[in-house]
């Protein structure tokens, strides 16, 4: 059984203009570091007494509520630039009833466990009402947002970084020699390498 709800629209932002080159090379890692996302993975966890996981480019499009056949839910909420996934926050398995007696039993056969194992193990999972299943997808899609913004911003940053550096080596190139081929020579090849481009040419 699959069931699926959107409470918050998911924030979809453009790749910035030299990242734009090549989207399918920028990944969640290269953003945020791993400290940073593993910080905020841990402390989602801890707020929504329930375990938590960013995953790097295995999102949805959309927040998803996945019913698995044990009927543990998860949640989940994407990280977007352009029309990439970059990731996803996921959030589960949380339970929305108590397992029943005869469930429990059919589990622990199917999956070869001890049953009184598996029913201690069930009877400290606290299913989740309406209103808190509520609030932790509006969580979870709050935290994707912001992490599709710091995303967007760290793009940003390197585009800024990167012109940066194509106006320190032109500048440098520029007064490295006094042939006005090899100063042009240098400045194309410097400009393909920082645009990722194959090939550069001045007329």
């Amino acid at each position: 059984m699959t069931d699926s709800t959107s409470p918050v629209s998911p924030l979809t932002l453009p790749a910035a203009g030299v990242r734009a080159a090549s989207p399918q090379t920028v990944r969640l890692v290269d953003l945020i570091d791993r400290e940073t996302l593993q910080a905020i993975q841990d402390g989602f966890s801890q707020l929504a007494h329930a375990a938590a996981s960013i995953r790097d480019a295995e999102g949805r499009t959309t927040p998803v509520k996945y019913v698995c056949h044990a009927g543990l839910t998860q949640f989940a909420a994407a990280i977007h630039m352009e029309d990439r996934v970059l990731g996803t926050i996921v959030l589960g398995d949380l339970p929305e009833r108590p397992l029943s007696a005869e469930e429990i039993a059919v589990l622990a056969r199917v999956h070869h466990v001890d049953e009184r194992e598996l029913a201690s193990a069930a009877a400290e999972l606290r299913p989740m009402d309406e209103r808190q299943m509520r609030s932790a997808i509006a969580f979870l899609q709050l935290l994707a947002n912001t992490l599709t913004r710091l995303c967007y911003q760290q793009a940003v940053l390197q585009e800024t970084v990167d012109e940066l550096r194509l106006l320190s080596e032109t500048s440098r190139l520029l007064s490295s020699t006094l042939d006005p081929d090899a100063v042009l020579d240098n400045i194309v090849r410097t400009m393909a390498e920082v645009m990722h481009v194959k090939a550069c040419s001045v007329r």
